[in-house]
């Protein structure tokens, strides 16, 4: 299936709510364990954080065109997949 050029619009917002979720789970973080991330109950080490943070900015600012073929060429003659699947 090929993506709807709808979809794509939403890309952003996506990522946006992506950067919030992590700068709220840091904040979880920071409550339950305070600034050092320790305390009597353990330890976090936020390294998913990054990982969330980097994810939603590569969304925000990441240029993405529904227009954009990603399910293979067609130049060797194989012709659409959905074509294809219903012979």
């Amino acid at each position: 299936m090929r993506p709807h050029k709808h979809n794509v619009r939403l890309v952003k917002p996506a990522g946006l709510c992506t950067v919030a979720c992590a700068v709220l789970f840091l904040a979880a973080m920071l409550i339950q364990y305070g600034p050092t991330l320790k305390s009597d109950h353990g330890f976090s080490l936020p390294g998913g954080v990054a990982l969330i943070l980097v994810t939603g900015i590569w969304f925000m600012h990441g240029e993405f065109d529904a227009g954009q073929n990603n399910f293979g060429d067609d130049e060797e003659g194989t012709g659409d997949y959905n074509r294809d699947c219903i012979r």
